[in-house]
């Protein structure tokens, strides 16, 4: 007694997912046709594509010298702190080297 029931409900069901589908194409093909028409009422932006192309690299290229900019500063600075390190550390290769030599005199 369920069966027939059951198959009606199926068909119920299969006749309304249809019905959606069919709905869904004709929205879809509806927003093809109005996104075509804004397409075709907009200027064409590829004169401005080449311009941005074009301010992008620019830019581009300043970063990247500054970028070398500031590694050469580290550079140099990295090298100040080595000569600074080393002449601190000549103050206490005299007193090691003077302690050295006058232990060894007596």
């Amino acid at each position: 007694m369920q069966e027939p029931v059951f198959k009606i409900y199926l068909c119920f069901m299969a006749t309304c997912l249809l019905t959606f589908t069919s709905g869904l194409t004709a929205e879809n093909d509806e927003y093809n046709i109005q996104r075509s028409a804004i397409q075709d009422e907009l200027p064409d932006i590829s004169i401005w594509k080449g311009a941005l192309d074009e301010a992008y690299q620019r830019h581009l290229n300043e970063l990247e010298a500054e970028e070398e900019r500031v590694l050469s500063q580290i550079k140099a600075l990295q090298l100040q702190k080595m000569d600074i390190s080393a002449r601190k550390r000549s103050h206490v290769h005299c007193l090691v080297n003077l302690i050295a030599c006058y232990r060894k005199r007596k």
